[in-house]
């Protein structure tokens, strides 16, 4: 005599309860479907690489095309020191009245931020033009 419950042999009542609450066959037909539907689905195929990608380069000109306005948004912020030297490194220099209008700061603003930089490693000769008025040269 053959016994079908092969499973629940040499095992206690509470064990067996165990083995019921799991689902018995059910779940062992559920656990074969599914590992064979695992198996069997064949794994995703690599994708297609495409051989001219866009550069960053081109993305970027790409962007500076359809938005001019914001072309100079990241672009680094000139500082009122790299203004004022400018400013000073041109032929002739400048006068505190130009770095005033140029800078559109107030005098006293622009004096402070000319004697900052005269300590600083450049050195900025006055010069009398020839119509009277003092300028500044940086060298």
């Amino acid at each position: 005599m053959t016994f079908s419950n092969a499973c629940l042999f040499n095992k206690t009542a509470d064990q067996c309860r165990k083995v019921g609450a799991r689902g018995g066959r059910a779940r062992a037909r559920n656990l074969r479907l599914r590992h064979a539907a695992r198996t069997a689905t064949p794994p995703p195929a690599p994708p297609e690489t495409e051989e001219d990608r866009e550069t960053a380069h081109e993305a970027s000109a790409l962007l500076d095309e359809q938005f001019p306005h914001l072309r100079t948004a990241f672009a680094p912020r000139q500082t009122t020191r790299e203004q004022l030297l400018r400013l000073l490194r041109q032929p002739g220099g400048a006068s505190t009245d130009q770095m005033v209008v140029a800078l559109g700061l107030d005098r006293q603003y622009v004096c402070r931020s000319f004697r900052s930089i005269a300590g600083q490693a450049v050195q900025i000769s006055r010069l009398v033009r020839a119509d009277g008025t003092r300028a500044y040269v940086a060298r």
